[in-house]
């Protein structure tokens, strides 16, 4: 009997241990903290690990615990991280501080440098082509000698070569590399071998999938001809030509060896929907509600047509449309455009309705530029003299006058996003002269505009804004259509103040707007966490009677803060803008603006 007792008793206590031990959970902790990283930002290692950084906001907000089972497997990715930026002897620990906080321990030691690296050619017996000689080849890749090994850089000279030899007409070109590591000396010698394979002409192109679309529009998609050298950048281009047509949800492309010395280029099409119904709501303090619905299609029949009518509405203005596109109507970058508009608008000093049609091509131009060609005729509210504008609103002015111009316009845009750019330069120049019909005013309208995206660390960037217009005339200034003169104010203008709602005022106060403009603008964007930014600005400008007096500017200033969430279509966001000067004609202290995307 004593025995049995005293086996039930042992199985007893080691049930009890066993579940005791069952119910303890493994620690856990609610932050991290680093120690020994002086080559790379905790940001940085935050995103090795597969973590966010905690942002400014982390108090208002519960965290959860971080399990050490699942830090353990962090840990090595942390780990990779190290090894892969040439610290290959780098180790990384787990101290527990307390219940709460654990310590990833980092001993970096020293990084292992690329003593050299050379280039060869296995079997390759012809001579190397103009442009591909081994020296200046080297030169352009991202692994350099004296520099710290890293394997992204290892890599990516890889496709810099093999690109290299694909552009100069080696469609089938490889390249492959080998790195010798030495981790005493701390050097690592890297022989980077290309197979170049034939060089070859562009032959016959063929299209699958491409259903109703037009096969010769395709044609005058492509940015090669038949003949020509390979470049695998041309092959590219015709791709996103392709893409943009809408027609298509996917656009492959496949390169075989065809005969006499040629490649076939076949374009594997995926057919999308033509049609698209676009809708669209947002709410700010100027324009209040405003909403916007719309339909498109990109095969009318049996044409490869963009053909568009659309609906807007807002506390400001209220307008219907619609548009046509030709694309590739003069070759692979260009589109024959038109437009009408008809709607009304409400300004702060007159309403108005107008009847707005144009007419024209748009072309590109070599890297980065594209030009306009426009004829635009346009009914809108005229009034003679600024003296008797006050009267003339207040007598419910209704003279009209047709205007007739030649809208031209060159641009000029190279930034690595076209959403929301980080680096790189925006610009645009328009001209407009125009004829009012009624009045025999001749004037010409130009604008100057241009944007600087500067990366400043880390995700952050510094984006710069300057804007300059002038009005030239042969006669009054004051003979220019109200609606055709330049006015500041609003959210991609000066933010913290209404819509369109700075310019010169009459004796009595009334907006007349100017014959130039001139604004300035500096934003400030930085990582809040994993898809949140945040935003800090300095807008200011304003519209004058004549000309731009840089030594006497009477400039309207806000400034302001915002947020923006990273979605499938952009940024999406808010901003909240304050006036730094008295506005006479508002004196609301500040406006909020929604956005999709960025001011400017």
């Amino acid at each position: 009997m004593g025995r049995r007792l005293f086996a039930a008793f042992v199985a007893l206590t080691l049930a009890l241990a066993s579940a005791a031990g069952a119910a303890t959970p493994p620690p856990s902790f609610r932050a991290l903290r680093f120690e020994g990283n002086r080559a790379f930002s905790e940001r940085a290692l935050y995103g090795a690990m597969g973590l966010s950084k905690p942002g400014p906001l982390r108090l208002f907000r519960k965290r959860g615990r971080l399990q050490a089972d699942d830090l353990a497997a962090r840990l090595g990715e942390l780990r990779l991280f190290y090894q892969r930026r040439g610290y290959f002897d780098a180790s990384v620990d787990l101290v527990p501080l307390n219940a709460q906080t654990a310590v990833v321990r980092i001993r970096e030691g020293k990084p292992s440098r690329v003593a050299s690296v050379a280039l060869v050619f296995p079997g390759w017996g012809r001579p190397t082509p103009e442009g591909l000689e081994p020296p200046e080849e080297l030169g352009r890749i991202p692994l350099q000698p004296g520099r710290r090994f890293d394997v992204d850089a290892y890599e990516e000279s890889q496709r810099v070569l093999t690109g290299l030899w694909k552009e100069a007409g080696f469609p089938f070109a490889a390249a492959t590399g080998d790195a010798e590591v030495d981790l005493a000396a701390r050097e690592v010698r890297a022989t980077f071998a290309v197979v170049p394979g034939h060089r070859l002409s562009f032959g016959e192109v063929a299209f699958e999938g491409r259903g109703r679309a037009e096969e010769a529009l395709l044609r005058r998609g492509l940015a090669f001809r038949q003949g020509h050298i390979y470049k695998q950048s041309l092959v590219d281009r015709s791709v996103e030509n392709l893409t943009r047509l809408g027609l298509f949800d996917q656009v492959a492309v496949a390169v075989e060896e065809a005969p006499a010395e040629s490649v076939r280029v076949v374009f594997r099409l995926r057919e999308g929907k033509a049609r698209k119904l676009k809708v669209g709501a947002g709410y700010g303090n100027d324009e209040q509600l405003r909403g916007q619905v719309g339909w498109e299609t990109a095969q009318l029949g049996d044409r490869t047509l963009t053909v568009g009518a659309r609906l807007y509405g807002s506390g400001l203005e209220n307008e219907m449309g619609g548009y046509l596109k030709r694309p590739f109507f003069w070759g692979e970058s260009s589109a024959f455009n038109v437009d009408l508009r008809v709607g009304k608008r409400r300004e702060r000093a007159f309403d108005y309705q107008y009847l707005d049609a144009r007419a024209g091509l748009d072309k590109g131009f070599g890297a980065g530029f594209r030009a306009g060609f426009y004829g635009r005729a346009e009914r809108v509210l005229q009034v003679s003299q600024d003296q008797a504008l006050d009267a003339a609103l207040r007598a419910g002015n209704s003279q009209v006058d047709t205007l007739a111009s030649v809208l031209l316009g060159v641009t000029y845009t190279r930034t690595d996003n076209p959403v929301a750019p980080s680096r790189g330069l925006m610009a645009s120049l328009t001209a407009e002269p125009t004829r009012a019909l009624d009045a025999r005013v001749n004037f010409t309208r130009t604008l100057l505009d241009g944007r600087w995206y500067v990366p400043a660390g880390e995700d952050k960037v510094v984006a710069l804004k300057l804007r300059t217009g002038r009005i030239f005339s042969g006669k009054d200034p004051s003979e220019i259509p109200l609606s055709r003169r330049f006015y500041a104010g609003g959210a991609n203008s000066v933010r913290g103040y209404r819509y369109n709602g700075l310019g010169p005022l009459s004796a009595n106060g009334a907006l007349l707007g100017g014959s130039a403009l001139f604004e300035a603008s500096t934003e400030f964007r930085f990582p809040v966490k994993k898809d949140v930014s945040g935003v800090v600005f300095l807008d200011a400008g304003n519209a004058f009677p004549s000309t731009v007096d840089l030594r006497r500017l009477s400039l309207y200033s806000g400034t302001g803060f915002g947020a923006r969430l990273k979605t499938p279509v952009g940024p999406v966001g808010v901003d909240l803008a304050f006036k730094l000067k008295r506005d006479p004609l508002d004196r609301s202290p500040y406006y909020f603006y929604l956005f999709i995307g960025y001011s400017f």
